[in-house]
């Protein structure tokens, strides 16, 4: 942040920070890694994304070189006062959901840091985002100085609890859970399946999962990996009437 406050100051460009999305781990010789591995390179705009492997080092074995994805939210109203033109999402790859998400919740929370109100962001909005895309969230280098998340590379969406099923039931203590939302099950860190939650039992608080396939007896991480508000977001997305080649115009810049 200190960097950018000077950057700032010695400048009159437009300045852009990366604000939301994938980290690469940028180490030296990681493109020519990629592209000896499996022919492709990121230097041509093909990675193979070796940082998402597993690797052995002594006697560590695990995703050693992944990063986490950056959630920048909380640096908003410091990247404001120092003036930033604009904030970057990662979006390329990603679903028209994730990007429609991701969009709105930093546009709303810009919004409330300009009129000084906090939270940046609700309860609600932070459940989306983690559902959405979710391989593990870190504030990156504008706020911390580690940025790495070993334990898995890929998207799980939201932990929810360590549920113990038993005949294909289990027991889960969460608020965030609700009928049509959909979940995944992990065992020691292999996935084992998921399914939409079509009835939910409330037993005072704790609700009673049925899982449709046989899931044998034993202790899963449970993570939500759909939302009951998914269906609707994308009937409103396909919905958007976007402009023919004859309408469209090249525009220079970004506004916020």
């Amino acid at each position: 942040m200190n960097e950018l406050e000077a950057i700032r100051k010695t400048t009159k460009l437009e300045l852009e920070v990366f604000i939301h999305g994938s980290l690469c781990y940028s180490f030296s010789g990681q493109c020519l890694f990629a592209s000896s591995l499996e022919g492709r390179s990121g230097n041509r705009g093909l990675c193979t994304q070796p940082c998402r492997k597993q690797y052995r080092l002594k006697q560590n074995t695990g995703f050693l070189l992944s990063s986490s994805d950056i959630c920048g939210i909380e640096a908003l109203p410091d990247l404001l006062r120092i003036g930033i033109d604009a904030l970057k999402i990662e979006g390329r790859m990603r679903s028209p959901l994730y990007v429609y998400l991701t969009t709105r919740v930093y546009k709303k929370a810009i919004k409330r840091a300009l009129g000084g109100e906090r939270p940046l962001v609700t309860e609600r909005e932070k459940e989306l985002l983690d559902v959405v895309f979710n391989r593990g969230y870190g504030r990156g280098y504008i706020l911390e100085k580690n940025v790495m998340h070993r334990e898995y590379a890929g998207s799980r969406g939201l932990f929810l609890a360590d549920v113990d099923f038993v005949k294909g039931r289990g027991v889960i203590h969460s608020n965030l859970v609700k009928a049509h939302d959909g979940i995944t099950l992990y065992k020691k860190g292999q996935k084992i399946g998921g399914f939409e939650i079509s009835r939910i039992e409330d037993n005072g608080g704790s609700l009673t999962l049925h899982s449709p396939f046989g899931v044998p007896d034993g202790e899963y991480q449970v993570y939500k990996t759909k939302d009951r508000e998914f269906e609707a977001i994308l009937k409103n997305i396909r919905e958007i009437e976007f402009p023919t080649e004859s309408q469209k115009t090249v525009t220079l810049g970004v506004c916020l």
